[in-house]
């Protein structure tokens, strides 16, 4: 009987891949990327390889954001038809779930369904009901190779990387992978191929796909969906701090602070209240609840990931003793000042002036600075987020700045001729206003003063823009 098992598993297995037989495609991106120190130079050209799968007959692939991210070319190589590349287009990303939608340019899906009769597309299962345990197979185009491989595994659990949720697998899955599906005995996607670990083996992990569904739908309205974020701070709460709100003693999700302008403070809800119920889902004094999919408690939060912009959301909350019940529906997130920006879709501005490259703070220089000074770090901090900063990305050597030998890459420009600045609007009106002026003077937010004379500036920026390749600032023109 063993044997039969596993003859009739193994045939099953078969079969499932049978199915998937050219819904599965290589993708190969022509990458650009974008020099966050220095904006002014061209970017770098590198390639990436990928794997993704078809969704539907319109010819719609999902994968991995990482695999197409600052894509200026992608192709598509559909088994079938064996080297021929397919062109793709990007219809929207979501960087925060490491998801990208693509779809078949006009032309190209004419052919594929001219050749195959059909775009063939995998089913989305429910992620909801893999459980420890279970058998699941992965596909893709490992470590770039271009025959399609499958790699059985098993649902080790759940786990939690980076706030984010994901399931954990056996199957090992090496880069090229990524963006690939995760199928079940029925040949359902369950789950997209996310990461490998290189210290352990036969360690892997999917993103369930019931947590994209809905961004699936977004993905359609808008070109970079944003983790939907309700704007505030939340903490654990203990019997202590239950009994001194005179709130119910199971207690709840303890809300420390309420952003302005968030969805939570829209909706009425204010620092110090308590979050019992989110929707149908009990919140305990740790933020989490418990579901039918996971064996394990999830975070309160997690749930969002589940709704489409526009659901209503109702949130049961004692302050200070008082039930309310508030509802509101999801909205896309408000764009935080200080987050990751995506120079493919959105604009990346900056300004090269007296040998000072400046812009505006992004999640992308957090990043690269937090290698060096630790004090980055603090940015990490949602609350820290709200409040724009122009941080000096570049001095450019032989310049007025960089013979001054006080400001240096990373420091964070707060006044210009005394006047305080956090954006590169605040930054170019400050300069402008030195018309009739002939010193420039920079201050840091940690108290650095620098004073730099405009007629030497002036001089030096036909040098150092031919030197250099960059654009000449407007400013230069308006201070002569």
């Amino acid at each position: 009987m063993a044997n039969s098992s596993e003859f009739y598993r193994f045939k099953n297995w078969l079969d499932v891949q049978q199915k998937a037989k050219d819904t599965v495609v290589q993708i190969f991106s022509q990458i650009l990327k974008f020099n966050w120190l220095e904006p002014y130079k061209a970017p770098t050209q590198t390639a990436v390889f990928g794997s993704g799968f078809f969704i539907n007959n319109k010819g719609h692939i999902l994968t991995n954001f990482h695999v197409v991210d600052e894509a200026v070319s992608i192709q598509i190589q559909i088994p079938s038809l064996g080297k021929e590349q397919l062109d793709v287009e990007v219809v929207g990303v979501y960087p925060d779930m490491d998801v990208a939608l693509l779809k078949l340019k006009d032309e190209d899906f004419a052919k594929v369904k001219n050749f195959l009769g059909y775009i063939p597309y995998l089913e989305l299962g429910d992620s909801d009901e893999i459980h420890r345990s279970e058998e699941i197979l992965a596909i893709g185009y490992p470590l770039g190779q271009e025959g399609l491989k499958s790699t059985q595994g098993i649902v080790s659990g759940r786990e939690k990387i980076q706030m984010l949720s994901y399931i954990q697998i056996t199957a090992p899955l090496n880069p090229g992978n990524s963006g690939g599906p995760s199928l079940n005995h029925e040949g359902k996607v369950i789950g997209i191929n996310f990461a490998g670990v290189t210290e352990a083996q036969n360690v892997g992990y999917i993103i369930p796909i019931n947590e994209i569904k809905s961004a699936i739908r977004d993905l359609c309205k808008v070109k970079v969906l944003r983790r939907p974020y309700l704007g505030g701070i939340f903490s654990y709460s203990n019997s202590d701090m239950v009994e001194y709100f005179k709130n119910p003693q199971e207690g709840g999700f303890f809300v420390t602070k309420v952003f302005p302008g968030s969805i939570l403070e829209k909706a009425g809800i204010i620092d110090g209240d308590m979050i019992y119920q989110f929707n149908e889902f009990k919140v305990d004094r740790f933020g989490e609840i418990v579901v039918s999919w996971s064996e394990d408690k999830i975070s309160m939060l997690d749930l969002l990931h589940r709704y489409e912009v526009g659901d209503e959301i109702t949130l049961t909350l004692y302050r200070r003793g008082e039930k309310k019940i508030i509802k509101f529906k999801l909205e896309l997130s408000a764009e935080v000042p200080i987050r990751f920006v995506y120079p493919n879709f959105e604009k990346v501005e900056y300004e090269v002036f007296g040998g000072l490259v400046v812009m505006e703070m992004t999640l992308n220089h957090v990043e690269i600075f937090a290698e060096f000074n630790p004090l980055f770090h603090m940015f990490s901090r949602v609350d820290v987020q709200y409040n724009s900063k122009l941080i000096v990305t570049n001095i450019l050597h032989d310049s007025q700045l960089q013979r001054a030998r006080s400001i240096l890459p990373g420091d964070i420009i707060e006044f210009v001729n005394n006047q305080k600045v956090g954006s590169l609007k605040e930054f170019r009106d400050a300069v402008a206003k030195q018309k009739d002026s002939n010193f420039l003077t920079l201050k840091t937010d940690v108290g650095i003063f620098c004073v730099l004379a405009i007629d030497k500036i002036l001089e030096d920026e036909d040098r150092l823009s031919q030197q250099y390749l960059y654009k000449k600032s407007f400013l230069v023109d308006l201070l002569k």
